[in-house]
């Protein structure tokens, strides 16, 4: 799965999802660093890659967002490295890639949350 982690993702989970196969890029590697959460968020956009956060911001932007490519945000009760880290490949380990299109995931220690796809209201042109 194609992913770009947000500036708040520890470092030690990138190796940690390429080797469970994902193309990862991060907001450190691409000089996004103190970037709008809107810019990060379109950059994931144009290359098709799901976003995935602590940040409670994005939900806005998935939600005005037709047709995204997915966003996790992660919440943990205890916001150390290793525990992000856990979190993060744990949803990305269960969550199928054609899953997370459209929706967002709302990850802790214990459970895993899914809100529907946002979709197009033009898609409700035939509805009476």
């Amino acid at each position: 799965m194609r992913l770009k982690l947000d500036e708040n993702m520890p470092s030690r989970l990138v190796p940690l999802l390429r080797v469970q196969g994902h193309d990862v890029h991060t907001a450190r590697e691409e000089s996004l660093l103190g970037a709008e959460d809107i810019d990060v968020w379109q950059a994931a956009q144009r290359e098709a890659r799901a976003v995935i956060t602590t940040d409670l911001d994005y939900g806005l932007l998935a939600e005005t967002t037709s047709g995204h490519f997915g966003l996790a945000i992660l919440r943990p009760d205890n916001p150390r490295a290793v525990v992000i880290a856990a979190i993060a490949t744990r949803v990305t380990a269960v969550v199928p890639a054609e899953a997370w299109r459209g929706r967002t995931i709302i990850a802790d220690e214990r459970r895993l949350r899914f809100r529907p796809p946002v979709f197009d209201t033009d898609d409700l042109e035939d509805f009476p």
